[in-house]
């Protein structure tokens, strides 16, 4: 399992003694090195997480950018889909209801589309599949980048009508335009598309930070800032009382449920960014509790009203003699 964030700070923090730390970027990544995430200390010695909604960002910044500057022609027969209108290359980001919503509203206001598939990996690759160029990063890390083949070879194709013709027919702007196709051909050569692979996501974020010319900090600080966020884990009686749509962003039942929900982020106390969402364990009877707000004062009290409401609509579990039973309500 990924380290929590208190364990890679106190990791991070052990490790300052032997040389100055402030500034520097620390890459972690899991047992199997599936997941990655990036972290650091600010001048002021308070440490920062950047996760895969960062990662993601970062990514879709600099490819929809190489994209533009290409002057890649468009496919001659619209690949259709959601990432654009017909005779555009299909783009996407593709987001879990647990990416944070600053990191949507961000792309989407660049005019990056974002989709939403339900939470793991294996549904967000399936999404991601859909569009001939797919980014998407779990919270959590996990993630990478799909190239179509047709996107793939017309990238090719490009570039190599590049070296067509004499130098007095090169000016600034082919020379951009072929810069910027050598780096989407580079990052596709680069990224594994296979679920989840650490070490070549470290070596394309890396690349990209080193072609901005950005060191952590303005990685950080320049493209948004998270929302402050709350979870719950709710012990229920019966987890499958709760159902959600199929990208887990609204309960479907009971009833009344979602209704309850919106009325709780239509709250002047958290509008307009507020935001909470409640679903099923796949596994065990409970229900998680998101929410996000401007301040983790009301982030918690959001989490914590909509836990009200869930076990009013569903219930406790019953006491179990000799544990002390009770509800479950902590961090996850």
């Amino acid at each position: 399992m990924l380290p929590i964030a208190g364990t890679l700070a106190a990791t991070a923090a052990a490790a300052a003694a032997a040389f100055s730390y402030k500034g520097k970027r620390w890459a972690s990544l899991d047992g199997d090195a599936d997941r990655l995430v990036y972290h650091y200390f600010d001048q002021d010695g308070h440490w920062h997480l950047l996760d895969g909604d960062k990662m993601a960002v970062l990514a879709a910044d600099f490819l929809m950018d190489a994209l533009r500057e290409s002057g890649l022609p468009p496919p001659e027969v619209s690949t259709g889909g959601d990432g654009g209108p017909g005779g555009e290359w299909r783009v996407a980001v593709v987001q879990t209801a647990y990416a944070n919503g600053a990191s949507t509203r961000y792309l989407r206001e660049k005019g990056v589309p974002v989709a939403f598939a339900k939470t793991g990996v294996k549904f967000v690759h399936h999404e991601a599949e859909k569009y001939d160029l797919g980014i998407y990063f779990e919270a959590n890390g996990h993630g990478t980048v799909l190239f179509s083949e047709a996107l793939s070879l017309a990238l090719l194709a490009h570039h190599a009508s590049f070296a067509e013709g004499g130098a007095e027919e090169w000016v600034e702007e082919k020379l951009k335009q072929k810069v910027a196709t050598t780096r989407l051909i580079s990052a596709q050569q680069l990224i594994n598309q296979a679920v989840g692979d650490a070490m070549s996501d470290l070596l394309f974020i890396e690349a990209v930070l080193r072609l901005k010319w950005w060191d952590v900090s303005v990685w950080a600080q320049g493209l948004y800032t998270d929302l402050p966020s709350k979870q719950l884990k709710l012990q229920v009686p019966d987890r499958t009382v709760v159902s959600c749509n199929a990208d887990e962003t609204r309960a479907l039942t009971p009833p009344s449920l979602q209704e309850r929900l919106d009325a709780l982020m239509a709250a002047p106390a958290v509008a307009p960014h507020g935001r909470v969402f409640v679903r099923p364990s796949g596994t065990e009877d409970v229900v998680r509790v998101y929410a996000e707000a401007d301040t983790p004062d009301a982030a918690a009290e959001l989490a914590a009203e909509a836990a009200r409401i869930v076990q009013e609509m569903v219930g406790t579990p019953p006491k179990q003699e000799g544990n002390g039973g009770g509800t479950g309500g902590g961090m996850e």
